[in-house]
């Protein structure tokens, strides 16, 4: 039993999308019910259930929750809240301004940015995390796992990483940091955030990285608001941004630092199989150094967002393609928040999957490729004959700087584990010779992906 002054609130979605689910006019007699009973306080509305594509489709749509909360707050008295796909206060305020609900509960923007509110009210809006829909934590709950945030790697980790970043009790310190992908970009951040001196190198002429071409893709363009938060960031911080500028062992010498941090990212892994000069990587055709060409095969070793973003990429503009998947389904690495944003462009597009299928061999015949595929069940061998072979392998470190620099390193390159574990300092010093400490992260060490990424910059660059 609980007391009269105890508020008891009810929350379930209005609109199953399910052929045989519950549907809105009967989700209002049961809001119609409740309220009926006076058993509670007030009615939390959402729209879809993970239960299905179009149901976790419809869980994604801020517009279909707020017209379903209005729905509820036309029929009744009860306090209304709404949340799901609300990511910002001005999307939130509009809501409540319009009379579609009494409150938004926003916990998937409140996941990214912990002091959204505050920020908000003090003025900083411009250090607000944006929420970018990526799915990750809905992802990693559906799968009974620990809730994180995609881009903001302390939310779930608060008693090992807070979320503001202390100020250095050493004296400041001048970094350089090389690359200026995720893992770069946040090691910046961070570093500067942490009172030091900081001048970040980068080859090309934006930040971002694989992001970039992640956000290539249709659906997918909300990724590179993570990109763009931490170059603003950086920027705001005050840290030296040199773009289209490569570093090496002569410029890092004269810009005399004491720590440098190698994010060079990595490069397209190729199949260990005859014929990998047939290849192309599906990093080619998303930065659109490659033009697809007529019929496609793609192969997918990884399971993850790489292939299926590029058969979506090709299938969007005209090409034909099959997705070979060494898994027993194509993405079966991925959450089903993240593979249903996915599939429905490569069914819309008749992309052909095929599961249980490694590449073995490419030969050339006639002006086309001929790829041998085994079955990874039977063994049994099947050919294709394609105008081009995509292929996703993963990625091998860009790490030829970093080898470069170690042996002018205090620290021969080595990070402690037990000190990053324990988030205490890097105080490791083997090289008498050295003149900085040096330390790499991110796909410069072995493939990442995004949250990995920027959880290893974090964790380093917080005690530097």
């Amino acid at each position: 039993m609980i007391g009269s002054d105890f508020l008891v609130g009810v929350q379930f979605s209005v609109g199953a999308f399910e052929a045989a689910g519950l549907t809105g006019d009967d989700m209002l007699r049961v809001a119609a019910t409740l309220e009926g009973d006076g058993c509670v306080d007030y009615i939390n509305i959402s729209a879809g259930e993970p239960f299905s594509l179009e149901a976790l489709d419809n869980a994604a749509d801020a517009e279909a929750d707020l017209e379903a909360a209005a729905a509820v707050k036309r029929g009744g008295a009860l306090p209304v809240f709404c949340g799901a796909d609300i990511r910002d206060v001005a999307t939130a305020a509009q809501a409540i301004e319009s009379a579609s609900c009494d409150m938004i509960s926003m916990s998937r923007a409140y996941l990214a940015e912990p002091h959204l509110l505050n920020k908000q009210r003090g003025g900083s809006d411009e250090t607000i995390r944006p929420c970018v829909g990526a799915g990750f934590c809905l992802d990693r709950s559906l799968q009974g796992l620990e809730i994180l945030c995609l881009h903001n790697p302390a939310t779930g980790r608060e008693t090992l990483l807070s979320h503001a970043i202390g100020k250095s009790k050493e004296p400041s310190k001048k970094i350089v940091v090389v690359g200026a992908g995720p893992a770069g970009l946040e090691a910046a951040r961070v570093c500067a955030a942490r009172g030091h001196s900081v001048i970040l190198y980068e080859k090309q002429a934006a930040t971002g990285g694989q992001i970039k071409l992640a956000a290539s893709v249709a659906g997918r363009a909300r990724l590179a608001g993570i990109a763009d938060w931490l170059e603003t960031q950086v920027r705001l911080a005050g840290v030296e941004l040199r773009l289209e500028c490569a570093a090496t062992l002569d410029t890092l010498q004269k810009d005399e630092p004491d720590i440098i941090v190698v994010a060079t990212g990595g490069t397209a892994r190729q199949p260990a199989i005859n014929g990998t000069e047939y290849t192309t990587a599906t990093w080619d055709i998303l930065s659109g150094e490659v033009v697809p060409a007529g019929s496609v095969l793609i192969c997918d070793q990884q399971g993850g967002h790489q292939a299926l973003s590029c058969a979506a990429f090709i299938a969007t503009r005209g090409g034909l393609v099959e997705l070979a998947s060494r898994g027993r389904r194509a993405g079966h690495n991925l959450g089903p928040a993240s593979l249903s944003d996915h599939l429905r462009p490569l069914y819309a597009h008749d992309v052909v999957f095929s599961a249980d299928l490694a590449l073995r061999e490419i030969y050339p015949e006639d002006g086309r490729l001929v790829a041998v595929l085994r079955n990874a069940v039977t063994l049994a061998e099947e050919e294709r004959l394609v105008d081009q072979v995509v292929v996703e392998c993963g990625t091998l470190p860009e790490d030829s700087l970093y080898g470069e620099l170690r042996p002018h390193s205090i620290n021969l390159g080595e990070t402690d584990l037990d000190a990053l574990a324990s988030d205490t300092p890097q105080r490791i010093e083997v090289n008498r010779g050295g003149w900085f400490q040096l330390f790499r992260i991110g796909d410069a060490i072995a493939g990442r992906d995004i949250h990995a990424a920027l959880y290893e910059a974090l964790r380093l660059c917080r005690q530097l």
